[in-house]
């Protein structure tokens, strides 16, 4: 059993995780084990801010520390563009919410806001 893997997505990636084209473009991580993506976290361009999505499937779910890996790569590479980052916690994971406030975003309303600044 080989180890999992963070690598950048490739459009067949997300084709293949979503089962269908985006609309959108989008800057996204796959994580990968055996050649099977179990989770995906990227974000895209929305006017005046960045929104951060991830989507994991039940299997790739007890890896917390490549989730929050894949996170703080997001984060990074979404940086460059000073931009505020939104995200919505996920619903069907119990932690989300916590694991935004631990990597610096704010609550507002239930939408999760983090401010890129060049000294972060």
């Amino acid at each position: 059993m080989s180890r999992l893997k963070i690598k950048p997505a490739t459009r067949a990636d997300l084709e293949a995780f979503y089962g269908e084209h985006l609309d959108r473009t989008v800057y996204a991580y796959v994580g990968e084990k055996d050649g099977e993506v179990l989770g995906l976290g990227g974000y895209y361009l929305n006017g005046d801010s960045i929104v951060m999505f991830s989507d994991i499937k039940p299997d790739g779910r007890d890896k917390k520390m490549t989730i929050v890996r894949i996170i703080k790569i997001i984060m990074k590479a979404a940086k460059k563009y000073r931009l505020p980052i939104l995200a919505v916690p996920d619903p069907d994971y119990e932690r989300s919410c916590e694991m935004l406030l631990r990597l610096g975003f704010e609550n507002f309303g239930g939408t999760y806001i983090w401010h890129s600044s060049p000294q972060r």
